[in-house]
Formats: C-alpha cells, sequence, structure tokens
C-alpha cells in the first residue's frame, strides 16, 4: 500500500512526506531517514512548552519528537549523515530549566485511540544507531551534553563528537518506544544531537556482562576474607533483611534470596569446617516453604556442574533439614549430622547469568546448615559418584609429597587445579603415585580422566 502526503505541524513548519507508511505493529524496524523512506532533506519543525514535533503521521513508526517542560526544540532532517544522504537532527535550547523533563523520540501507542496497544509494557527491545553531539564534554547543568537511553532517568551512554555505534537495551514504558536524550538544566546552552541508521528490535533478554569466568572454582572459606565471628554478615530478622556476601577476591557468591516464607535467619563463618579450619554456616527459623537460596554473581551462561559438603544439627528431627539443588522439594536431600558430599547441577540462563545451586525449605524448627568446599566447574561432566570409592580412591589427604590413585580402569590424564581454577599441573602417562611435593599448602581439585569419564577428587596439600 503506497500513499503520498504531507505531514504540517502546529508551528506551520512542513516536515516530512511520505511514499509509503511502514507496519508499525510489528519490530524489528529499521530506518535511516533517507528520501526514500519520505523524509525530506531540510524539512523541520521547532517549539517550546510541550512541544511534538510530528516527524511522521500517526500511522508512522515514529510519531513526534516530544519535548516537554521549557525546552526550546527543533527537529530537522540534514545531510550531515553517518550513512547515506540523510539524517535527524535535534536541536535543544536555550530555556532548558527543568533537569526532569527530557526530550525523547517515540512512536505512537495504540493503533486506534485507546486502544490496540502497539507495545506492551516491559516488553524487552535493543536500539541499535549512530549517533552524535557537538556538546560532548561540555557541563551543562549538572551533567554533560549528549546522553542517550530508553527510559526517563536512565540516560547512560555518552555520546561523542564523532558517529558512534550505539548499542541500548531497555523496557517499553507508556505502550510506546521511546529514544530518551537527557535534558540538561541549563538554560542558556544551546546543543546539537544528530541521530542516523536507527534499528529497533524485540529481544528475549538483556544481556548481562559476567563478573567472573575463571572455572573451575572452588571456595574452601579459608581466605582471610573470612573471618569466623558471631557477627552475621547476613541476615534477616523479620523485619530489615541483609542479604548480601562478603566481599572477596575474588567475588563469586552474591548473596541470598530469601522468600516471604523465612522467619529469619543468620549467615555467619564457623569454626567447624569439613577440611581447614573454617566453614559457611546458616541459622533459619521457620520456613513454612521453599524460601531460601544461594546464588553466584553473574557468570556465562551455560550449565554447571556444582558440589560441596554439607551437614546440620537438626537431622532426625521432625521436618529434617534438606535442601536441593532445584527449586523442587520432591528432589530435596535430607542433611545428616556428619559432612557429605553433594553433586548436582544447575545452569546461568541469558539475562540474569546468575546461578543458584541450594535451595532449601519447609523447616519447622530453628537449625542449622553448615557449608564447605564448593566447587563449580563449567558443563555437566559424565562423573563417577564420588561415593563409589572401591573404583576409584585419591589418597592420603592431605598429602605432604606423592599422591595415590586406586581406579578400576585406565587413567588417561590428570590435572590439578587451584582453588581459582588455575592449572598447577598436568600429568600423562599416569601411574599410581603422583609427585605433588612442589605444590603450595591449601586445597586442590583434580580432574581424573578415566576411560573416557571425568571424575573430580578434591585433596589437600600440607
Amino acid at each position: 500500500m503506497k500513499r503520498l502526503f504531507t505531514t504540517v505541524c502546529a508551528c506551520a513548519f512542513t516536515l516530512f512526506s511520505f511514499a509509503q507508511i511502514p507496519d508499525i505493529a510489528n519490530l524489528p524496524y529499521q530506518g535511516s531517514f533517507e528520501s526514500a523512506e519520505g523524509y525530506t532533506l531540510g524539512g523541520s519543525a521547532s517549539g517550546t512548552a510541550s512541544f511534538e514535533g510530528k516527524i511522521n503521521t500517526s500511522v508512522s513508526f515514529f510519531n513526534n519528537c516530544h519535548s516537554g517542560g521549557e525546552k526550546a526544540t527543533t527537529v530537522t532532517v540534514v545531510a550531515d549523515a553517518q550513512e547515506g544522504d540523510q539524517a535527524l537532527k535535534i536541536t535543544v535550547g536555550p530555556g532548558v530549566t527543568d533537569p526532569t523533563t527530557d526530550i525523547r523520540l517515540r512512536t505512537e501507542s495504540y493503533v486506534v485511540e485507546g486502544t490496540d496497544f502497539l507495545y506492551d509494557n516491559g516488553m524487552l527491545h535493543k536500539l541499535t544507531c549512530w549517533a552524535k553531539t557537538d556538546a560532548a564534554g561540555v557541563a551543562l547543568g549538572n551533567a554533560t551534553g549528549g546522553i542517550i537511553g530508553l527510559k526517563k532517568g536512565e540516560c547512560t551512554t555518552q555520546l561523542t563528537e564523532s558517529y558512534q555505534k550505539i548499542e541500548i537495551y531497555g523496557k517499553v514504558s507508556n505502550k510506546r518506544v521511546q529514544i530518551w536524550f537527557q535534558n540538561q538544566p541549563d538554560a542558556a546552552t544551546t546543543y546539537n544531537i544528530w541521530i542516523d541508521n536507527v534499528t529497533i528490535e524485540e529481544v528475549d533478554f538483556i544481556p548481562v556482562e559476567p563478573e567472573f569466568t575463571t572455572f573451575p572454582y572452588t571456595e574452601t572459606f579459608e581466605s582471610t576474607d573470612y573471618v569466623v565471628s558471631a557477627t552475621p554478615f547476613a541476615s534477616y530478622d523479620g523485619v530489615t533483611a541483609s542479604d548480601t556476601w562478603l566481599t572477596t577476591t575474588p567475588q563469586v557468591f552474591q548473596g541470598f534470596w530469601k522468600g516471604a516464607s523465612t522467619a529469619s535467619y543468620g549467615a555467619t563463618v564457623d569454626a567447624d569446617a569439613n577440611n581447614g579450619s573454617k566453614a559457611f554456616k546458616l541459622n533459619i527459623s521457620g520456613l513454612a516453604d521453599v524460601g531460601f537460596w544461594l546464588r553466584t554473581v553473574p557468570i556465562p551462561a551455560g550449565d554447571y556442574t556444582v558440589s560441596f559438603y554439607a551437614k546440620t544439627d537438626a537431622a532426625g528431627v521432625s521436618s529434617n533439614a534438606q535442601f536441593g539443588f532445584e527449586n523442587d522439594p520432591n528432589t530435596f536431600n535430607d542433611l545428616t549430622t556428619s559432612y557429605q558430599l553433594f553433586t548436582g547441577t544447575g545452569s546461568a540462563v541469558e539475562g540474569n547469568n546468575k546461578l543458584t545451586f541450594f535451595y532449601t525449605g519447609y523447616n519447622t524448627n530453628n537449625v542449622n546448615i553448615w557449608i564447605d568446599d564448593i566447587t563449580i566447574e563449567e558443563g555437566i561432566e559424565t562423573s563417577i559418584d564420588e561415593d563409589m570409592a572401591v573404583e576409584l580412591k585419591l589418597y592420603p589427604s592431605p598429602v605432604i609429597s606423592t599422591l595415590y590413585i586406586n581406579a578400576d580402569g585406565n587413567i588417561d590424564k590428570v590435572t590439578i587445579y587451584n582453588i581459582s581454577g588455575q592449572k598447577m599441573k598436568e600429568f600423562t602417562n599416569v601411574t599410581n603415585a603422583l609427585d605433588v611435593s612442589d605444590l603450595e599448602k591449601g586445597l586442590y581439585v583434580s580432574s581424573i580422566i578415566i576411560d573416557g569419564n571425568n571424575v573430580i577428587r578434591k585433596f589437600l596439600k600440607q
């Protein structure tokens, strides 16, 4: 369907004519303000208070450039383009005194006024465009000029004086897609922003930059970051919650998620350890549901194998202390009063990227749970269960110089990592004796390839 028409704004400036109406209900949208798309070079509109310069008609993708408050704003199609012949130029000021009423390039919100909304609030979308400003690094009131974003108050991408490619993720608000340019409270300054080659697409998630990437990783709680103390580093007293984790190097764990079913809890570093001198201890009161879990900082998306030692002081009582690797009470394990090794899997999902691997709930008693020697590995390995000691045994632990392996099978390779995931030693043509005398004292993780299976064992070097 093709139409040819001209739009005249309230301030009597002809802005753009159109050769074709785009399908505004579908994403992705791609536009570059070229004449073939109906944009007229030199087309312009301007205004002051609550100005809405019509960029297209109400049935085009971008409906107007909205400028609330006291801003003087001009929108113009210019020849200074990143690619092609034309771009959109937005001139802001003077008369800018209110930093809360930003400028935004926005779509219409409905097909028929008041009904048939085009976009749902909260819809995730990505903006890709090329933009620049003549106010880069120029102080305009309490900020620098030329800042772009997809939500009011969240304009954080600083533009430069040359065209740069901008990629921003955000959520739809007010039932419309909006590109925001942060206002600056400087009444005397005028500045310009150019924007070209715009793509807007719906996405399933907003990418998260991983904060930790080195695996396998083992947490023994033996570093000086953890101090045995009766003072909780995280707690909830029924009113005020602190679900953070101690600041550690590296920072692998973010903290806890506490559901409404948790009456109260406290987290401390305790001397009752599986190995070494320190462990992580939880004291939880009255969980009526699955309401408490432990999670990492953002890590690369994917599947992980997790193992750790855990015990409780509530074994054998009504509603035993339990935990699971997933949020399903049917898969929960009963804890005992002695440390046991548990191994399971979990996933860090794109858009969240946090691995949650310890769930607990349905404890009607006041219980303590101890956790120690947590190992996280990338991937889900085919491995031999730790409890099948007759098939593979690694000893002694702690070891001084020679580590022995008893295995029912052919050992192809042994790789030893420290708790930060760094490879320390690798053995091929393996006999049953490994020389580890040159290792520093501490906890290590050994990856043993036996008949094609990867078996994980931990040991202490004395």
